[in-house]
C-alpha cells in the first residue's frame, strides 16, 4: 500500500506508538524514502505493563517482486521516556540508511524537522480503519482511538508522577 498522505508531524510520537502504525519518512534533501510499519507486541507476548512497540522496516525482495517487512528492533517506555533498541539478530542491518533515518527520526520524533516528511496509508494507527474526517486524516489517527490514547497518555502521567512522589 503507498504511503501518501501527509502525517501532522506534531503527532508522529502518538501516531507511532498507537500500534499499528505504517509510514514513509522522506528526506526532502535527498529524495530517498524509507517505509515502517510499528505495530503493538500482544499484551500475552508482554512481561511488563505497558507493550512495546515492534518497529520493522519495508525493504524489496531479493527477487524484486513486492516489499518484506525487516524486524528492526523494539520501543521501550521507561523511566526516562521512550527508548528505541536496536534487535540482537540484526546488528549487522544497524547500518543501514533506512534504519539510522529512523533512530533519526525518532530521536527527533517530538520536534520533527521541516528537512523531513512522513506519509501514511490513510488508516488509522490505532485500530486499521480508514479514516474519512480531514482531521483524522491529518492526524492519521480516527476521533475514538486518539480519544483513547490521550487518556491513556495522561493515565501513564499521573502513574509516572505517583511513581517519582513515592521515591
Amino acid at each position: 500500500m503507498k504511503h501518501t498522505i501527509p502525517l501532522d508531524k506534531n503527532v508522529f510520537s502518538q501516531f507511532l506508538l498507537a500500534g499499528m502504525a505504517e509510514f514513509t519518512i522522506v528526506s526532502i534533501e535527498t529524495g530517498r524514502r524509507y517505509s515502517f510499519k510499528a505495530i503493538k507486541c500482544p499484551q500475552e507476548k508482554s512481561t511488563i505493563p505497558e507493550p512495546p512497540i515492534w518497529v520493522h522496516m519495508y525493504v524489496s525482495k531479493v527477487s524484486g517482486t513486492g516489499r518484506v517487512a525487516l524486524f528492526m528492533g523494539t520501543i521501550f517506555k521507561d523511566n526516562d521516556g521512550l527508548i528505541y533498541v536496536h534487535g540482537r539478530r540484526r546488528k549487522h542491518y544497524e547500518k543501514r540508511q533506512g534504519i539510522q533515518a529512523f533512530k533519526w527520526v525518532f530521536k527527533h520524533r517530538d520536534n520533527v524537522p521541516e528537512t523531513v516528511e512522513i506519509y501514511h496509508v490513510g488508516k488509522c494507527s490505532s485500530c486499521g480503519k480508514k479514516l474519512t474526517t480531514p482531521t483524522s486524516i491529518k492526524n492519521g489517527l480516527g476521533p475514538v482511538c486518539l480519544k483513547k490514547i490521550q487518556t491513556t497518555e495522561a493515565s501513564w502521567a499521573i502513574y509516572d508522577k505517583h511513581l517519582t512522589e513515592e521515591t
